[in-house]
């Protein structure tokens, strides 16, 4: 079932109160410590605040723990479309860590 139980909806209640603090803290950790970095990564466009649900890098892993992104939707729901940026993107690219802190870090 897809219902949420309580305890999940009261910490989704509390962390919509701190959302701003959230994405505020992910992107200054971002600019200070990740862009300059890595240099092959989304670039937004300006203007755009990013929630950094993932921090993306553009670079084939030789080594890995695994994929998150084995496969693409379009070839999942079997689409016969040729999405080869996408296909790129699945291979070429990983995640690095970005959890909010709060007041620790």
């Amino acid at each position: 079932n897809y219902r949420m139980s309580e305890f999940t909806a009261a910490i989704g209640c509390v962390q919509v109160d701190r959302q701003d603090d959230i994405i505020n803290w992910k992107n200054e950790y971002a600019k200070n410590n990740l862009d300059s970095r890595y240099q092959n990564r989304v670039i937004f466009p300006e203007g755009m605040v990013s929630g950094y649900y993932k921090y993306i890098v553009f670079d084939h892993v030789e080594k890995s723990t695994g994929k998150v992104y084995d496969q693409p939707c379009h070839k999942i729901m079997n689409r016969n479309c040729g999405l080869p940026n996408t296909d790129w993107i699945a291979q070429n690219h990983w995640c690095v860590p970005l959890y909010y802190k709060g007041d620790e870090g």
